[in-house]
């Protein structure tokens, strides 16, 4: 009996040291991941840190401005600061106008890039990259002179022609790497909180989308229920209700056709994976998937239609 029991004893030592060796392996490969994803973040960050921060000469206007963008690692705010001054050697005489914000707010998916063909202030010939926020909600703060001016729904950035010719897509490559970084921001992942699973579910599928020809137009009409109708040629094609019930936990979709044909389906949250998906519970091959803050995706009898932010690319 007690070699028995010490048999068993280093059995369950042996199985013991092998999961904890298990788990540092995990662990390890967890941080390295990070380590390789915050590296790439950081590279980013270097690289629009140098693209963004420049000087031109706006000619017609004798009007020098000197930009900088930086990113605060800490409180994840990103400040673009731009000083105009007829002499850039005097210490008087300069406007300070500063805009600031975060990745998380901005919309991936409403951005643009537009020629430029004339001086206009701090927007000179060459191109000019816009971002609007998630929603077109006023996320943007803005200084001038140290003093708080009116939030915005949109940043832009003015590219100067001369730097343009210089290196080749330069604003098309900004673009990208803001958008890029942007998506990261914006992806939303499951929480154990299952309220807060549900505020961003609500919240990513409140406001105005297009998919196709369709446009979507829909509303939260109280906490847990969305009221929505789609357009198509202006005119309307379906309307409905998307809600949460909190006695079943369960969502659910009730859709009201053209024809006046009712249609109904409950959702539940899909807990085997790590983002933000609802499976129907009648038929589990028809999905809601949110992507992120401003993107989700109907996937209904193997046929996936996306929901993207109107005036979007």
């Amino acid at each position: 009996m007690f070699l028995f029991e010490l048999d068993s004893i280093s059995k369950t030592t042996a199985k013991m040291k092998y999961f904890a060796n298990l788990l540092f392996v995990v662990i390890f490969l967890s941080d390295a991941f990070a380590q390789e994803g915050d590296a790439a973040f950081r590279k980013k960050i270097d690289w629009l840190e140098k693209k963004l921060s420049f000087t031109y000469y706006n000619v017609d206007q004798a009007m020098w401005w000197i930009n900088t963008f930086t990113y605060n690692e800490e409180s994840g705010i990103c400040k673009y600061r731009s000083i105009s001054s007829k002499n850039p050697a005097k210490l008087v005489g300069k406007k300070y106008t500063e805009r600031t914000f975060h990745f998380g707010d901005l919309n991936p998916y409403l951005i643009t890039v537009a020629p430029v063909n004339e001086n206009q202030g701090m927007i000179v010939k060459g191109k000019l990259i816009r971002l609007e926020t998630i929603k077109h909600e006023a996320l943007i703060g803005k200084t001038i002179n140290g003093v708080a001016g009116t939030s915005q729904s949109y940043i832009h950035f003015s590219i100067p022609k001369y730097l343009e010719d210089s290196v080749a897509s330069l604003t098309d490559s900004i673009a990208l790497v803001l958008k890029t970084l942007a998506m990261s921001a914006t992806d939303l992942t499951r929480s154990d909180n299952e309220a807060k699973n549900r505020q961003a579910i609500f919240e990513a599928m409140t406001g105005e989308f297009s998919v196709g020809e369709i446009k979507r137009f829909a509303e939260s009409r109280r906490e847990g229920l969305i009221f929505f109708e789609e357009y198509k040629n202006r005119v309307k094609v379906a309307e409905g209700y998307f809600g949460f019930d909190p006695v079943r936990m369960q969502y659910y979709q009730v859709v009201i056709g053209e024809s006046g044909q009712m249609t109904y389906d409950f959702y539940t949250l899909d807990n085997t994976v790590s983002g933000l998906v609802l499976i129907s519970m009648a038929n589990p091959s028809n999905k809601i998937r949110l992507e992120n803050r401003s993107l989700f995706v109907y996937e209904i009898n193997g046929q996936a239609k996306e929901y993207r932010p109107s005036r979007s690319f």
